[in-house]
């Protein structure tokens, strides 16, 4: 299994200016913090959506985290249903097993 820390934040195909961006977030460590504080919501709130995580953390990072902490087979996508905050349908994220 992966870490939360393995993936590369961007793509050679990026422009310039997000590969800076991606680096920056690396170097000052905020991207492992992101994605840590984004896994530790979901181990206290399995199941919640991306808008949830969002609320619970007070920032909005779940949205670009979740799919990443996902290739590490950390976590994983469940079925749809309706956002508690945002109303609307979103998928719903667990923690694997």
């Amino acid at each position: 299994m992966q870490t939360l820390w393995d993936k590369p934040l961007s793509r050679r195909t990026d422009p310039q200016t997000s590969c800076e961006a991606a680096h920056n977030l690396a170097v000052s460590g905020k991207w492992a913090g992101q994605k840590i504080a984004v896994y530790e919501c979901l181990r206290k709130h399995d199941g919640a959506t991306s808008g949830e995580i969002n609320q619970y953390l007070g920032k909005y990072v779940a949205n670009r985290r979740l799919p990443e902490i996902e290739r590490t087979g950390c976590v994983k996508r469940g079925k749809s249903r309706k956002c508690t905050v945002t109303g609307t349908s979103q998928t719903t994220w667990w923690i694997a097993e």
